[in-house]
């Protein structure tokens, strides 16, 4: 039961990030965001997503 906890868990964070990704893509374009700022925002996201990943699929793995 718990193993369906993580895995609803993984797909949220994924899906968070991915959206994140997105818009961290388009907003340059509508000028809410500097062009030199996008790809610092998207190393983060991986980073978090990984970390996060890491920490929730351990779980899902060993069980």
């Amino acid at each position: 039961m718990e193993n369906k906890k993580y895995q609803k868990n993984l797909i949220t964070i994924r899906l968070v990030a991915t959206l994140l990704i997105l818009l961290s893509l388009i907003l340059p374009y509508f000028e809410m965001m500097k062009y030199s700022t996008a790809p610092f925002v998207i190393l983060i996201i991986f980073f978090v997503f990984y970390v996060m990943e890491n920490k929730y699929g351990k779980n899902t793995v060993s069980k």
